[in-house]
């Protein structure tokens, strides 16, 4: 956000930034500048409550700016043509998400797991081949899927990583489609096992873990799964 404040990124930049901001608050991996507008003003709310009147520009809220800042944006899609006031918009919106993006980091001790993980994750079966695996990742911009048979293999939950799978698909034409045939199941070299935690777990109890990837489990029991976490969850 230091780069929207000090001018160098533009109108189209923040629009992605927050569209990742909201996919990352609410797990909806279909946000869009539109619809994360309530998810975003919430974020504001809860840790940079002095700036949803007082967003550096006189006369406007936060909300006004927001939605500025969002018709600028259409407009130049739609039109081509640049709005004067959009650079000094999207200075103001992003110092504003900068602030409550340090106050969130600040206070990341009195924050649980379910407030940044992502909930309701796609998942891999036994039965997808890796085409599909490779499809749902790149269509979704996901990085790990958790196997959704659960307690796999030897009763730990396991999970599928995109750099496993890359790996597995790398080499000529051929190779690569008759690889691309092959199930889940049947593709073990790419399976890792993942660490689990319960949903009330303190994210700074989860910074040591991220070496493996993290799905998230309702209770002790750990057997039905809520959400997964990954790094970026946790910028």
């Amino acid at each position: 956000m230091t780069g929207f404040v000090n001018g160098r990124r533009d109108l189209d930049e923040l629009r992605h930034q927050i569209e990742r901001l909201a996919k990352c608050l609410d797990g909806n991996p279909d946000s869009t500048l539109t619809g994360a507008i309530g998810t975003v003003m919430l974020f504001v709310c809860r840790y940079a409550p002095d700036r949803i009147g007082d967003p550096g520009i006189a006369g406007a809220s936060f909300h006004d700016l927001y939605v500025r800042m969002k018709d600028a944006r259409d407009d130049h899609a739609h039109t081509g043509t640049p709005v004067v006031q959009a650079s000094r918009w999207t200075k103001a919106v992003g110092a504003v998400l900068l602030e409550a993006l340090e106050a969130a980091a600040c206070n990341e001790r009195d924050l649980a797991v379910r407030d940044v993980m992502v909930t309701n994750p796609a998942c891999a079966h036994d039965w997808q081949t890796l085409a599909d695996l490779r499809r749902t990742m790149l269509v979704n911009d996901y990085s790990v899927l958790p196997i959704d048979e659960g307690q796999c293999r030897d009763g730990t939950w396991c999970c599928v990583g995109a750099d496993e799978l890359a790996q597995c698909l790398r080499g000529g034409r051929r190779r690569k489609r008759t690889l691309a045939e092959m199930r889940l199941a049947n593709a073990t070299d790419i399976i890792r096992k993942a660490n689990a935690i319960q949903e009330d777990t303190p994210i700074g109890d989860v910074l040591g873990k991220l070496k493996l990837p993290v799905v998230v489990t309702k209770g002790a029991e750990k057997s039905e799964l809520v959400g997964i976490v990954t790094a970026f969850d946790l910028l």
